[in-house]
């Protein structure tokens, strides 16, 4: 199950929430970027992961201690930070960004969906 776990998730949440991924151009390449990052993060979370095989209770145990904790800390803060700022502090320049990159609100949503939801691979074999 554990390994299932964040496929089904995906399964789940991503017709819910996708806007229409984008086929082309500046759009797909965010919607790619966003995903390669979210892999990265998970790869990153499950390093920090340590696994092993309780004979005596004969299951798997993890543990992640502080490091992992850091990690997924400083990846909430910095989506909340964007959450935030793009309507308080970076809207500005976020949506000149937008118009000149060419990217709907709509490409932007499914990229940060993208990233968190391939960032669920840090789960699903090891948590």
């Amino acid at each position: 199950m554990r390994l299932l776990r964040p496929f089904i998730a995906a399964a789940v949440m991503v017709p819910r929430f996708i806007m229409g991924g984008a086929v082309s151009g500046n759009g797909l390449a965010l919607e790619i970027a966003g995903a390669a990052a979210g892999l990265a993060l998970g790869i990153l979370a499950a390093t920090l992961i340590r696994v092993r095989c309780d004979a005596q209770a004969g299951r798997v145990v993890s543990h992640a201690g502080l490091p992992y904790a850091l990690v997924w800390i400083a990846v909430v803060g910095g989506r909340l930070f964007f959450s935030y700022g793009s309507s308080h502090l970076l809207g500005a320049s976020l949506g000149r960004w937008m118009e000149t990159a060419q990217i709907t609100v709509g490409t932007l949503t499914d990229s940060l969906i993208f990233m968190a939801i391939a960032s669920l691979y840090r789960g699903g074999s090891h948590g």
